[in-house]
């Protein structure tokens, strides 16, 4: 029998905003202070869809739906970063044309690790936040891990205009 996958009522339409970027903001958090990027997810997705076939990537597809992805130069004030880290037992399993396709498509970086420890894995991420997030993962989330796809965006800018004084005691 054939499955039929159901489309996503959080399809991405075009390049705007819409219910798939505001879905984030009433998520549960579990009491912690957590701040989703709808572009970040958007990129996860879609480097999920690249190494996909069947069934998950028609999922997929439903959701990213017709999201045109830009590649964005990094400079002093941007870091939009892609990466997929791999347990190093499964490096011979990964499809070369995949890897090569992230990394060309989505400037992706790609490592290989034992994910004995969140030790490489939090380094990619201060090194790709200006060092604003560190530590985000402790050893016991990523244990019995195979594999991690991630984004960091991270920008360093001044508002225009500012939402209160600096000068303001509090």
């Amino acid at each position: 029998t054939k499955t039929v996958s159901k489309k996503s009522e959080y399809r991405i339409a075009n390049n705007s905003i819409n219910d798939f970027d505001l879905f984030f903001l009433k998520e549960e958090n579990n009491g912690k202070n957590k701040v989703y990027s709808p572009l970040s997810i958007k990129y996860a997705l879609a480097m999920l869809k690249e190494g996909a076939s069947g069934n998950t990537k028609e999922q997929i597809s439903s959701v990213v739906g017709d999201y045109k992805f830009k590649k964005y130069s990094n400079s002093k004030n941007l870091s939009l970063q892609n990466v997929l880290f791999v347990k190093n037992s499964y490096k011979q399993n990964i499809n070369e044309n995949y890897i090569n396709l992230i990394k060309d498509k989505y400037n992706s970086n790609v490592f290989y690790d034992d994910f004995a420890s969140a030790s490489n894995i939090n380094s990619w991420v201060s090194e790709n936040t200006f060092k604003q997030i560190n530590d985000l993962f402790l050893d016991s989330d990523i244990n019995n891990k195979d594999f991690l796809l991630g984004n960091a965006l991270a920008i360093d800018m001044e508002w225009v205009n500012k939402i209160q004084s600096e000068n303001k005691e509090y």
